[in-house]
């Protein structure tokens, strides 16, 4: 059975995406460091958005900016102009959210028809059941 390597991050945007030109179409890569506690370490994640996302991405995505990152894992090796071997994490984007004021919200998923609206209001008090 094949595997799968999914992954969902949520961090804070480390420089603005980069926008590169392919055969496949759009291109935007970016970086994502997640802090999982004050005292813990940086982790640094390579994202690499597509398409519609990737539009969409070097639109609304800014360094600092907070995001959830969905897509698909891929771990690479690579030789350092040390002379080390250092791995990079990175992450072929199969959904990008910007996190912050729900009126700039904003959700990209690939294959979305181009179409990405911010998430509906929050209902007024007045709206609640109980």
């Amino acid at each position: 059975m094949p595997g799968y390597a999914h992954l969902t991050i949520i961090g804070h945007v480390g420089k603005d995406p980069e926008s590169k030109d392919s055969k496949a179409g759009p291109m935007a890569k970016f970086s994502v460091g997640v802090t999982p506690r004050r005292d813990a370490e940086t982790q640094w994640f390579n994202v690499t958005a597509w398409g519609k996302t990737a539009e969409v991405v070097l639109k609304y995505v800014k360094k600092g900016g907070a995001v959830l990152v969905a897509g698909d894992l891929q771990v690479r090796s690579y030789q350092a102009k040390d002379g080390q071997t250092k791995q990079s994490v990175d992450v072929n984007a199969r959904e990008v959210v910007l996190l912050g004021k729900r009126d700039e919200a904003v959700e990209a998923k690939s294959g979305g028809g181009g179409k990405f609206q911010p998430p509906p209001s929050p209902m007024n008090d007045e709206d609640l059941p109980f």
